[in-house]
């Protein structure tokens, strides 16, 4: 599936201090823990690089805002297996999970056919500035990693938008592997 997702802007949020407390609430539904040290590669909320801690904060609720809530909302539970990292995973640039603008996601209980059923009304339907199906060819296992991007998400026919990742090979576009 290669059709260009519909434009969706998000929610922008207003900057946000952190009171250092892990059980504060970045949106009705999400704490920070879910994203950090809960996540199942946990990871402190701290400063990091540039980035102080009050712009990882904000840029965690605006995540949570606009990509977690619809998610919740829409296929009920999940877990946040990355949300926050302290230390970069790509070899280009800086990895969103730095700034706390990123999340990868797996819902217990889903097989691969449904993670493909339900990745194009993702695609549709949440305001994200990257969305990468992506896969394990060792253990069989797909997750979502989704990004959200105040200062503007992507555009639409951007070929970065959309990826399918499978043998740490990204392609633009979803594909079923």
């Amino acid at each position: 599936n290669n059709t260009p997702p519909p434009g969706k802007s998000g929610i922008v949020i207003a900057p946000a201090t952190w009171s250092g407390n892990y059980d504060d609430l970045l949106s009705p539904n999400f704490r920070v823990r879910a994203f950090t040290i809960n996540a199942v590669f946990p990871n402190q909320l701290i400063a990091y690089g540039t980035f102080s801690i009050n712009d990882r904060f904000s840029n965690l609720k605006a995540l949570a805002i606009n990509v977690a809530e619809p998610m919740l909302a829409h296929f009920g539970k999940f877990n946040i297996n990355s949300g926050l990292r302290n230390k970069t995973s790509t070899k280009k640039g800086i990895s969103q999970h730095i700034t706390g603008q990123a999340m990868d996601i797996q819902f217990t209980g889903w097989s691969y056919a449904r993670y493909w059923e339900n990745a194009a009304w993702v695609k549709d339907n949440i305001p994200y500035d990257q969305f990468i199906f992506e896969h394990s060819d060792k253990t069989g296992l797909a997750w979502y990693h989704l990004s959200f991007n105040q200062n503007g998400n992507r555009a639409a026919n951007d070929h970065t938008k959309v990826m399918t990742m499978f043998r740490n090979h990204y392609d633009p576009g979803l594909h079923r592997h």
